[in-house]
């Protein structure tokens, strides 16, 4: 199987599981950044830090992530990349660092973070399976802090 066909296949697996486990936001997080980790053996580690002022807190993981569990803001990638409010890329002789923010509204609420072996290559792809499923999840942490709004129910036999 060709890695398109792959991440195609993880982009639907992954939207089973956020809609699986939309009302649980720690075992969707948990169980989206296992099932990347575990279907892409390129992927060393995939995590989600959580803003918890005055720090980014790893809450969720599953692989190995060479940035420490707690990093300050102002300090390292996790703030670099909430301050560009855009994805950070870093490359070096140890690793391959992809991190995209993760908002609340107009906040910041964490940093999804990918981290590869420096010989394997992140392409345009990755990257596009990664920021999809940081919207997938900003619209699940949207209906997750705002009950209120009626999320529309697209199986909806009256609608047919």
């Amino acid at each position: 199987m060709d890695k398109a066909d792959l991440l195609d296949e993880i982009r639907l697996e992954v939207g089973d599981l956020i809609d699986k486990h939309r009302k649980d936001l720690p075992l969707m997080f948990q169980k989206v950044c296992a099932h990347i980790q575990r279907r892409v053996e390129d992927y060393q580690g995939v995590a989600v830090y959580l803003t918890e002022y005055p720090e980014f807190i790893r809450r969720h993981e599953s692989g190995s992530i060479g940035l420490p569990p707690v990093q300050k803001f102002g300090e390292g990638p996790l703030s670099i990349t909430a301050v560009r409010g855009g994805l950070y890329r870093e490359r070096n002789l140890n690793r391959i660092l992809i991190c995209i923010p993760l908002y609340l509204r107009q906040n910041v609420y964490g940093i999804f973070v990918v981290e590869s072996n420096p010989l394997s290559h992140i392409h345009d792809e990755d990257i596009t399976l990664f920021t999809e499923i940081c919207s997938s999840f900003e619209n699940r942490l949207i209906a997750y802090y705002q009950p209120d709004i009626e999320e529309p129910d697209f199986f909806d036999d009256d609608l047919v």
